[in-house]
């Protein structure tokens, strides 16, 4: 149905308009993240063994925390296979830490 030029949108204004909304979401999402996430560090920054606490958060916590101490972008990579038979290049992840915690 999306995608189809009989419904009005080519694939390729999908995929176009698709990749915007989906940018558009990470951002809000982010955003809501950053404003909410005072409570992501209780009880973790805090505590005796920080990683085991961590470690023993659920899925979401682990994410707001994630979300609210490092930045991670992943850079495109290139198509096929690199050295070594691989398909994932580790040098494009690239992991920093948020400006307000440097």
């Amino acid at each position: 149905m999306f995608g189809d030029p009989a419904y009005g949108m080519t694939a390729d204004q999908f995929r176009v308009s698709n990749d915007t909304v989906q940018r558009e979401l990470r951002d809000l999402e982010s955003e809501i993240g950053r404003r909410s996430s005072g409570g992501a560090l209780v009880g973790i920054a805090d505590a005796t063994d920080p990683v085991a606490v961590f470690r023993a958060a659920d899925i979401d916590r682990q994410r707001a925390l994630i979300d609210l101490l490092i930045k991670v972008t992943v850079k495109r990579g290139r198509q096929g296979r690199g050295r070594g038979g691989r398909y994932f290049d580790p040098e494009t992840v690239v992991i920093e830490a948020q400006d307000d915690y440097r």
